[in-house]
């Protein structure tokens, strides 16, 4: 009898357990329903709702071998016209695919770099190509170029050993602190360009959402013009991404939409105040993106934001 009592309580306690993960799987998934309601509003909301299901579908409808095969040509088009803008070939060019048997003699590679120097149809240095490169001038570019010889093979990993290349990355970040009026709390690193410095600004933020707010499932609102890194970041660093329309006349993005998108789990906002070829709508923008300053950081108390 005893024994059979103590069998029952079991399975009583077992019931209970199940019945209370059952409750608060429920409660769990209806709370995150009904937060990203209250956050995107019925119409956003639907939306993401039925971009979810269309994916879904699109990905089951990707696997049919026919749709697979017309895919796959219409993507080879693609690529063919890519390759044709961006790497054209020109009649007599030498491939090199592979490592050659034998080493070529320095006038031979510089002979080569001199082919593939004239394959630019832009004359860059004249201040023909807006947003891709920049220079101060011939005598900057050469003060630059023979920093970047003298100390092309060393390795900041080391800094013991190239105590100069520390040196001039710590006033490098420090000059750049000061410009934003960083305190003693501040501090930076260097980065290899436009891209690795997004990744770095994104994981940042992440580890601070986690650290300081407890975020563990962070999210980012940026237009849908913005840079690439931060679809890379978000690949990355396991960051939600949500995009933003922006006003195709204007370039303004819409406001009511990025105070939808802006939620508890956001660990950043991205704003691009200042176009690289669009300098008269400058001032608009300008005010633009101070609206949106103060609707977002006060009103969502919304404390890192990136423009890039």
């Amino acid at each position: 009898m005893t024994i059979i009592s103590r069998l029952t309580s079991d399975n009583e306690r077992m019931k209970l357990f199940r019945n209370a993960v059952f409750v608060y799987i429920v409660v769990r998934f209806c709370s995150k329903i009904l937060l990203r309601l209250y956050y995107r509003g019925p119409v956003l909301f639907a939306k993401e709702i039925g971009n979810h299901w269309m994916n879904g579908i699109f990905r089951m409808v990707k696997k049919v071998p026919i749709v697979k095969r017309l895919i796959n040509q219409e993507l080879g088009k693609i690529m063919s016209k890519i390759e044709k803008d961006v790497a054209p070939r020109r009649e007599g060019d030498i491939i090199h695919a592979s490592l050659p048997a034998k080493g070529m003699k320095p006038d031979e590679i510089t002979k080569h770099v001199d082919d593939y120097e004239k394959l630019g149809h832009v004359d860059f240095l004249q201040g023909k190509v807006s947003g891709a490169v920049y220079h101060g001038g011939e005598e900057l570019m050469n003060v630059t170029t023979e920093v970047y010889r003298r100390f092309a093979f060393s390795n900041p990993l080391h800094p013991d050993v190239f105590p100069g290349l520390r040196k001039m990355e710590a006033e490098i970040v420090s000059m750049v602190l000061r410009m934003f009026n960083g305190d003693e709390n501040s501090c930076g690193t260097t980065t290899s360009g436009g891209t690795e410095s997004i990744l770095m600004a994104c994981k940042a933020m992440r580890d601070w959402g986690r650290e300081v707010k407890g975020i563990k499932q962070p999210e980012m609102v940026i237009p849908v013009t913005a840079h690439a890194a931060f679809d890379k970041a978000s690949d990355y660093f396991g960051i939600k991404l949500l995009h933003a329309p922006v006003d195709p006349k204007t370039g303004k993005v819409n406001v009511r939409a990025v105070r939808r998108l802006v939620n508890s789990n956001t660990i950043l906002v991205r704003f691009n105040f200042f176009n690289y070829s669009f300098i008269y709508l400058f001032i608009q923008i300008l005010d633009h993106f101070i609206i949106l300053i103060s609707i977002l950081f006060f009103k969502k108390k919304i404390t890192q934001f990136h423009n890039y």
